[in-house]
This record gives structure tokens, sequence and C-alpha cells, in this order.
């Protein structure tokens, strides 16, 4: 008799233990799951899409600004890159902004001959390149180095022979403190 409790309560703990488990798994669940909704909640409040640029063969940029629920100046502009309906490069920052939160002025496109580089302008000031071809982007999300600064040429070069009067002021500042 002593031993067929010890049984039963044996049994009794092992389905107390896999309850618990199942509980655990099943919260643990529900919490990853309401925590994916909440970002994307947060990400589609956290930045407003600015424009959306086609380049034809399904090949896209989009700009986005912060959003106003999150925004505190000085923000930033941000950019992604798809292609085929592919997210080649994920939303990266690209220019600081003051406290009015989006541009004053429009953006503008050129692409290369070859259709492979795609810009994005404010003028003839060029904001951000990409290669299609090569899956290369300018400018990268923290500053310019030499690698960087050396494929913005690169890119630019391709541009200015279906427009001549393009510039970019990002990759000249970093040219005139190179030089020094």
């Amino acid at each position: 008799m002593f031993i067929g409790m010890d049984k039963r309560q044996s049994r009794c703990q092992r389905r107390s233990l896999q309850f618990s488990l199942a509980a655990l798994l099943l919260a643990i669940g529900v919490i990853a799951l309401c925590s994916g909704l909440l970002r994307s909640l947060y990400v589609g409040m956290s930045h407003e899409e600015l424009a959306r640029f086609h380049f034809g063969q399904e090949r896209t940029i989009v700009l986005y600004a912060e959003g106003s629920t999150f925004y505190d100046p000085p923000g930033f502009l941000y950019y992604e890159v798809w292609d085929r309906a592919r997210l080649k490069v994920p939303e990266r920052r690209f220019q600081p902004i003051g406290p009015e939160r989006k541009p004053n002025g429009t953006f503008q496109t050129v692409t290369s001959r070859d259709g492979n580089v795609a810009a994005v302008t404010s003028g003839d000031n060029v904001v951000i390149m990409h290669d299609f071809a090569s899956n290369r982007t300018w400018p990268k999300e923290y500053g310019l180095d030499e690698a960087s600064f050396l494929l913005g040429q690169e890119l630019l070069a391709k541009l200015k022979d279906q427009k001549p009067g393009l510039q970019c002021e990002e990759l000249d500042q970093y040219a005139s403190v190179r030089n020094r």
C-alpha cells in the first residue's frame, strides 16, 4: 500500500510538471506573438512614408521620415531598397533633418544608361545611390569612410553619363577633408 501511494504521487507530480511546462510554453508563445504585434505597431507609428520611387523591373527605393508620434528633433530620414519584392537594403538612415521632421524640398530620381544604378536626388544633389546589378548602396548608414567614398564616386560617375550636372555634396565634403 505504501508503494502504491508513491506511484500515484509520482504520476500526479509528473502530470503537474507536464501541465506546468505546457502552460509555460503557451505563455512564451503568447508573449512572442504580442511582442511581434507591438513591434509592428511601433514601427508603423515611428516612421512615415514620404515617397516611393519605382525604377522598372520591380525595383523600388522607399523614403521615410520619423513619425510624429515619436519625433524628437533633430531626427533623420531613412530609406529601403526593394528588388522584385525582396528587401535588399533594410531601413537605413541617410540624412539628418531639423525641427521640421519632413524635408521642405522634393526628391527626384535619375538612373544610369543601363538602368542598373538608380539615385534619389534633392535638386542636383545626389542623396542615395543603389546599384541593382551588384546590390551595392550608398551612403552607408553611419558616416563616410574611404571605401564608401570610392563607391559613391563610382556610382556618381555612371549617373553623370545620363545627367552631367549631378553632384554630391557629401562626397565633395569628404574629398575636401581627405585632400588636406
